[in-house]
Parts: structure tokens; sequence; C-alpha cells
């Protein structure tokens, strides 16, 4: 069964598996290439609402029952990936500058709920909505990926003074109940690269 059978987001799941399977091999070039062909991944370009026929669901004609899909079909792990591929190829101030851009998107509500938010220009879209405690996760989880891996990217720039700040930042953030196991370790070895830093 060919790809082009599938519906658009499973297609598009596909893709994100073969970019990542590129940069696995290590032909960043060509998985470059091919994931800016995707375009704005976090515009509604990749909206279900853009490619739903007239009066129906996601594939076809309206079924009693069916459920009807919202916002954006790009996966978090894909908008994550993206953020990070600059950094394949040495461009890690890129890749900052990616995943502060999302941590931005990502401000109020977590993906793909803030694709609605950010492409409507209002920003006081969602004031005074109370997340339920679900959706408070979910977006305190993609927040802390997005800041770890800005601590790596840090990191990998030699900037370690800021790397640390920012951890430390993280870690008073988080409940003690659930600060996530290597938080401290992480803090520690960031501490002892910024000391041999300076010396």
């Amino acid at each position: 069964r060919g790809t082009q059978c599938l519906p658009l987001d499973e297609q598009l799941r596909i893709r994100f598996l073969r970019i990542a399977a590129l940069v696995k091999l290590r032909q960043v070039p060509t998985a470059e290439r091919e994931m800016s062909l995707l375009g704005d991944l976090t515009g509604d370009t990749w909206h279900y609402e853009t490619h739903r026929p007239p009066s129906g669901t996601n594939d076809g004609p309206a079924e009693a029952g069916a459920a009807i899909k919202r916002g954006s079909m790009v996966p978090f792990e894909m908008l994550h990936f993206h953020a990070l591929m600059p950094s394949y190829s040495g461009q890690h101030t890129t890749a900052i500058a990616r995943i502060l851009s999302l941590l931005q998107v990502l401000a109020r509500r977590p993906w793909p709920e803030a694709a609605l938010e950010s492409t409507t220009g209002d920003p006081d879209l969602n004031n005074g909505e109370v997340l339920d405690l679900e959706t408070r996760m979910r977006l305190q989880q993609q927040r802390r990926t997005l800041h770890l891996s800005l601590v790596n990217e840090y990191g990998a720039c030699a900037e370690y003074p800021l790397a640390v700040a920012h951890l430390e930042r993280l870690i008073e953030a988080e409940p003690h109940d659930q600060s996530p196991p290597g938080l401290g370790t992480c803090l520690l070895y960031t501490s002892d690269a910024a000391d041999d830093s300076l010396r």
C-alpha cells in the first residue's frame, strides 16, 4: 500500500521517520532539504481544517459518530526535532533560536492545542482559561523537554554560565516530588564545566 493512499497526517509521520533516519545515517544535508520542503510546521498549512473536505471529516464524507480532528497534525516530537536539526551540522545558535521561538508558542497551552492560538493573531484568546490537569502536565512536559534541549545547546556553545543559570531556574520551577531524575546530576556536571571554562 503506497503512502499516497494514507491520510495526510500519517504521511507526515512517515516523512518525519524518514528524516530522522537520514539524520541517524549522518545524511544531514539531505534531511535538512526534506524538512525545509514541509514549510512552516507551526502554521495553518498543516491544520486539519485546511485539508478537510466541505461538510466532511478529515478523510472523506462525515460519518455518524466520527471524530473530527482539529488543529495541527504535526506531532510535538517533529517540532522538537526540527528545532534541533541545525545542531547536527554544528549550528547551535540557530538551534537555540528555534527552541526559544517554540517556547514562545507553548507559553500557555501545549502542542497541538497551541497551534490554534498561534495562528489566530489574538494573544488574549485564552486569557482566563483554566487547563485541566492532563493538559497542564502535558504542557509542563513539553516545556521541560525544550528547556533541557536549550541547556544542551548552551553547553555545546561553551556558554556554560548560561547553561548553569538556566538549569538552576528549571530545577527551582519543578515541584520537588515531580522533578525528573538526573537534573541535579546534570547541574553538577554543567557547573564543573563552567568552572573549568573560567580557569
